[in-house]
């Protein structure tokens, strides 16, 4: 497959946040069929060696549901290193050498993931140069189209889970694709 959608959890905005949860999907673009997925959540401890916590991001995930903040109690957790070795074995198995890896915004998921493999010094498992943008085609198809796709999908499970959120993501950047093939 060559299309990933990635969404992390973070205690924070920067590259360098700490990083606490990874959710991916293998997506079909043109139809939107959903395929592999991958979700781990990383040991507090572990996510803190590598970054600093930003107080207005620790302030947010205070008003966050229950369910958000379960990620916090994760009996599964594992290491950084553990889940970056794991998550670049599931991207060669279920991807191809061409893989896409979209994020919900250049600057964040993609380059934040791309920190923490090069904090592990760990070969990112992707080419750089195939890292998409969610946002980007979302306004496309806005501007292009007038298609709402955040609004036109509904998520069916809660936010601010890494996996539910790639899912969604998946979800609506698929529809504004198939939006945009009319033109």
């Amino acid at each position: 497959m060559s299309h990933l959608m990635l969404d992390l959890e973070t205690l924070g905005v920067s590259t360098e946040a700490p990083l606490i949860s990874i959710g991916a999907i293998f997506f079909d673009l043109s139809s939107g069929t959903q395929h592999a997925e991958f979700y781990r959540v990383v040991h507090l401890s572990s996510a803190l060696e590598f970054g600093q916590p930003e107080p207005a991001t620790l302030q947010w995930w205070m008003k966050q549901s229950d369910e958000a903040r379960s990620v916090f109690n994760e009996p599964d957790s594992l290491s950084m290193k553990a889940i970056l070795v794991e998550f670049s074995d599931f991207i060669k198995r279920f991807g191809d050498e061409n893989v896409k890896v979209w994020g919900n915004g250049s600057s964040f998921d993609n380059a934040i993931l791309a920190s923490a493999y090069r904090k592990q010094s760990i070969d990112l498992p992707w080419d750089f140069r195939n890292d998409r943008d969610v946002r980007t085609i979302i306004d496309l198809a806005k501007e292009l189209k007038n298609f709402d796709a955040r609004a036109a999908i509904k998520m069916n499970e809660y936010a601010h889970h890494a996996l539910h959120d790639a899912k969604y993501q998946a979800a609506y950047v698929s529809a504004a694709y198939q939006a945009l093939k009319t033109i």
